[in-house]
């Protein structure tokens, strides 16, 4: 039996990043299906209260996670137990910008677009290939255990927004590190931030289809 829950933001049915979710193994799988994030404050807070997993990681559905990834942030958990790991993106798809944040967050009442200080894609490839400790997590394949998600739980602010970064910042004022590997790139779909994609496949599906939770478990591979 798996000991994590990869627990989906799914408001979109974007097939690559779906197919590739789908692929990850040694995690089971909550998809949290075209609901706000408002709607999924209540949603995350009961499936750990009413699963028995070790450890819960959330993931946004407009990605493409590769399994070397996710096992290298399962890993880099395994050593640092008493924070939350994750992967890191490219921020889209029209800059060079990714979300490492080496330094802590300056706007902790509130983000705006000069919160960040996010590192090029070209400075995390001239990074040593070990853990690196960071002050966000996006989203993006970050894992934590049980204890630590009913310690800070997931949260958005009042316009029902910005559920990473509201995280991160009581995560940082807790004294709870932040944790990212060099080589645990997760690729993102986003054509360009802070504006809706163009492309079909890309939209929100929220009110257009009745939102649910489905929990798939892993079936053990026999090859």
């Amino acid at each position: 039996m798996n000991d994590t829950l990869l627990m989906v933001m799914n408001p979109r049915a974007i097939p690559e990043c779906i197919d590739a979710i789908r692929e990850l193994r040694g995690v089971d799988k909550a998809w949290m299906q075209y609901m706000t994030e408002i709607e999924l404050v209540d949603v995350v807070a009961r499936i750990i209260a009413n699963t028995k997993y070790e450890r819960y990681m959330i993931l946004s559905d407009d990605c493409v996670p590769s399994q070397r990834s996710l096992d290298l942030v399962l890993d880099v958990h395994a050593e640092n137990p008493d924070g939350l790991v994750c992967a890191w993106i490219n921020v889209d798809n029209a800059s060079d910008r990714t979300t490492v944040h080496p330094t802590p967050l300056r706007d902790l009442d509130y983000p705006t677009e000069d919160s960040y200080a996010f590192l090029t894609i070209d400075e995390v490839g001239e990074l040593p290939r070990e853990p690196l400790r960071v002050y966000f997590h996006g989203c993006n394949l970050a894992v934590m255990n049980r204890d630590l998600w009913d310690a800070y739980p997931f949260g958005v602010y009042d316009a029902g927004f910005a559920s990473d970064y509201h995280q991160c910042v009581r995560l940082q004022l807790g004294g709870v590190p932040i944790w990212t590997h060099p080589d645990a790139l997760v690729y993102h779909v986003k054509e360009v931030q802070n504006q809706l994609d163009k492309a079909p496949e890309k939209q929100l599906l929220i009110g257009k289809r009745a939102p649910r939770v489905t929990i798939e478990r892993e079936t053990p591979w026999a090859g």
